[in-house]
């Protein structure tokens, strides 16, 4: 997938929805006092406008063609050694210092408000492998590449890292409710879509931070698991 540098205020407009858009959808399927089947199709449904946001600029903009890259092994190594390393830490800091602290309570409140207690293998799975393909086309691949093209390499991906992270802050705000908590995962967030900006502006290819996006989404996952099933 190629990118022309952005040019016109289509494209900025594009972009800085890209970038706020997330939130503004978390604001309401996580934060807002809605149904249970209303933050459903807000969650889905965002996910499937914006992404679309994207391949419109390619198609309008770019006038080019959306293509799928053959994998390669170009950073796939430092991807996989920094998921795993982060997925440890993960693992590390939720068994030794937060499984029994948590409000297991109200976190289970509201991911069965969401419907991910009924379905949790399958939300498990989508959300390790096909969620996290869909954030590395949608934050590195456009978000930052589209910065990329006009500031340096330092900002663009801190802006996109920031962006990124700002959602998460959101959903992980409304499951927690401490904002303590919240700041320390968001930070998390933060420096993975950082890590993650670096592998791709690398490695030329999605496939590196994608791998190490995975790892880090399964520990997350086991982690959900422990404290919404097991506990």
């Amino acid at each position: 997938m190629s990118a022309s540098k952005p040019s016109s205020a289509i494209t900025w407009s594009l972009l800085l929805i890209c970038m706020l858009g997330p939130t503004a959808a978390a604001a309401v399927y996580a934060v807002a006092d809605v149904q249970s089947h209303v933050a459903r199709f807000t969650y889905f449904s965002s996910k499937a406008i914006l992404a679309l946001i994207p391949a419109v600029w390619l198609l309008v903009v770019a006038k080019t063609r959306l293509r799928i890259p053959r994998p390669r092994w170009s950073g796939i190594g430092w991807g996989a050694g920094f998921g795993l390393l982060a997925a440890v830490l993960i693992l590390i800091i939720y068994y030794y210092a937060l499984a029994n602290r948590l409000d297991t309570h109200a976190v289970r409140q509201k991911a069965a408000d969401l419907g991910v207690l009924n379905y949790f293998g399958g939300f498990a799975v989508f959300l390790c492998f096909f969620n996290s393909a869909y954030e590395e086309y949608y934050w590195r691949w456009f978000v930052f590449g589209q910065l990329r093209q006009s500031i340096a390499m330092p900002g663009a991906a801190l802006i996109s890292a920031l962006t990124f992270g700002l959602h998460h802050g959101v959903i992980i705000q409304a499951y927690f409710h401490s904002m303590a908590l919240t700041g320390l995962m968001t930070f998390g967030v933060i420096v993975g879509g950082v890590v993650w900006a670096v592998l791709y502006d690398r490695s030329k290819n999605l496939y590196s931070p994608w791998i190490s996006h995975v790892l880090i989404d399964a520990a997350i996952m086991i982690a959900a698991y422990d404290l919404l099933i097991v506990r």
